[in-house]
């Protein structure tokens, strides 16, 4: 029997002042997104907004956006399904007129190569 493995993926970028972006991975397994986290670096005063997700799921939040001050706490024990190649997405938002904000948000998946194809990026 297979063993089950842990890869992570990672966004980490460097927003400047009221600038937005949407960025995608691809999902290196299949298995089940079990953590997510997400931090700003220098603080963020609520001005930096995230939202996580896959295909055409957004997970954290499951509505709107996070709001950022330093590190969020982590979102475990999920057991979010996902497929090997399944689009991962992040959107970032730095509300902050005056201030770029670096963002990392991070998503550890447990599960095996193969299994199934996801939708592709």
């Amino acid at each position: 029997m297979e063993e089950e493995i842990t890869k992570q993926v990672s966004f980490d970028y460097t927003l400047q002042p009221l600038e937005g972006l949407e960025v995608a991975e691809v999902c290196p397994l299949t298995g089940k997104i079990k953590t997510v986290t997400a931090s700003c670096l220098g603080g963020g005063d609520n001005l930096v907004l995230i939202a996580f997700g896959h295909g055409a799921t957004k997970l954290c939040p499951t509505n709107d956006y996070l709001p950022l001050h330093g590190n969020l706490p982590p979102f475990t024990e999920l057991e979010e399904p996902v497929k090997e190649n399944e689009r991962l997405w992040c959107e970032i938002h730095n509300g902050d007129d005056t201030y770029p904000h670096r963002v990392t948000v991070t998503a550890i998946i447990v599960g095996k190569y193969g299994g199934g194809v996801g939708e592709e990026i």
